[in-house]
């Protein structure tokens, strides 16, 4: 009896162990498309364009980005965007948003005031993909 016992618990703990294994880390968004970068001082580790639309029509789009900082010091770094066509043309640059980092910390979870530049215009539609530019407030 104590033997079956001592099987049993054996084989409840291999498997346990064999279940609880390493498990893979994944990011919780999905990869970044269409959204650039033009910086040294950040990582985009999240971007993403999303289309608003109003009874089917484009009347405006939202870049939504998250940064690593890559410098070992606090920064303050401002954000624009430049919203750009298939062709790669200029359609604007728009907002200045100012963002503070510590050393070596990733954002986790966009935030509309800090991590949304929306652009409303007629040629909204238009776009295609998103340069974000980052320069250090001094």
């Amino acid at each position: 009896m104590k033997k079956k016992l001592l099987i049993l618990l054996l084989t409840f703990s291999l498997i346990f162990v064999l279940l609880s294994g390493c498990q893979e880390e994944t990011d919780e968004f999905e990869p970044i498309k269409n959204v650039e970068l033009d910086s040294d001082l950040v990582k985009l580790v999240y971007g993403r364009i999303n289309q608003n639309l109003d009874d089917g029509i484009v009347v405006s789009v939202d870049v939504e980005y998250l940064f690593k900082n890559l410098l070992d010091r606090d920064i303050t770094i401002s954000i624009s965007a430049e919203f750009l066509d298939e062709n790669n043309n200029s359609l604007a640059i728009v907002g200045t948003k100012n963002i503070s980092l510590l050393p070596n910390h990733e954002e986790k979870y966009p935030s509309p005031q800090q991590n949304v530049i929306t652009y409303t215009d007629e040629d909204a539609a238009e776009v295609d993909h998103v340069k974000l530019i980052v320069t250090e407030k001094l």
